[in-house]
C-alpha cells in the first residue's frame, strides 16, 4: 500500500471509532430507561439521569460532528503537500 492509502485508512478508522464512541451511549441510556421505568426515583436520581441524557443525546452527538472536522483538518496537510 502507498503512504496515501494508509493515511486514508487511518482517517476512516478514526472516524468510525469516534462515531462508535460518541453514539453508543444513546442505546445504552434507552435500555436503562426501559429497565428502570417502573422504579420510583428520587429527585437526585432524576437529576443524574437528566445529566446523563444531556451527555448521551446532546453533547456526544455534537462532539461527533466537531471531531470529524478536526480529523480532516489534521489529515489535510499531507494531502495538500502531494
Amino acid at each position: 500500500m502507498q503512504k496515501r492509502d494508509i493515511q486514508l485508512m487511518t482517517i476512516v478508522i478514526s472516524e468510525v471509532v469516534i462515531y462508535l464512541v460518541s453514539t453508543v451511549w444513546f442505546p445504552i441510556y434507552t435500555i436503562y430507561l426501559t429497565i428502570t421505568s417502573n422504579i420510583s426515583k428520587t429527585t437526585n436520581r432524576l437529576a443524574i439521569e437528566g445529566f446523563i441524557r444531556y451527555l448521551a443525546l446532546q453533547f456526544l452527538i455534537f462532539i461527533n460532528s466537531c471531531s470529524i472536522f478536526y480529523i480532516h483538518l489534521l489529515a489535510s496537510k499531507p494531502f495538500r503537500q502531494e
